[in-house]
């Protein structure tokens, strides 16, 4: 089948349609059009958030399961706030963990932020850990990759390696 989104009347859609019919399979209103996608177990996850940046901000994740057709949309459960976390920038989806990063600005005259990564766990709900990375300040994660071992490449080129 094939999976696609669109924007209808300012709501985000998700659609699955047969491949040999075209016909529709399932549709179904999203919150969030940035995810990471699991093809062995048919998740789309993703988190989000700028709690620690405007008090009227919620930090949210959306767990798409395209085997049993639902949407879970909620509050990750935390004691802390997100700055700047978007799906689309430094993110990688590996069995229920989620790891993504947390890239505050920095701005001129003021010293460099420094990126975070952390782990959304899809099971619990719950944030496994965030890790401050003081050897990016001023640069942002381009890239988390996890392969026994969790990757996580800067804008800059720069590799931090974390044994997990």
């Amino acid at each position: 089948s094939l999976f696609f989104m669109y924007y209808k009347e300012a709501e985000l859609i998700l659609e699955q349609r047969a491949l040999e019919t075209g016909k529709t399979i399932w549709k179904t209103h999203i919150q969030n059009g940035t995810f990471c996608f699991d093809k062995e177990s048919g998740i789309m996850a993703s988190v989000w958030g700028k709690s620690g940046m405007y008090d009227d901000s919620t930090d949210l994740y959306q767990i798409i399961n395209l085997n049993s057709q639902t949407v879970e949309i909620g509050s990750p459960l935390k004691d802390f706030k997100f700055t700047q976390v978007e799906s689309q920038m430094g993110t990688f989806l590996y069995e229920d963990k989620l790891y993504f990063s947390d890239n505050p600005f920095s701005y001129a005259g003021k010293e460099p932020n420094a990126p975070l990564v952390g782990c959304f766990n899809i099971k619990t709900k719950k944030i496994d850990f965030m890790q401050k990375i003081p050897e990016m300040a001023g640069s942002t994660i381009a890239e988390i990759i996890y392969n026994d071992k969790l990757f996580v490449r800067s804008s800059n080129g720069d590799l931090i390696v974390y044994e997990i």
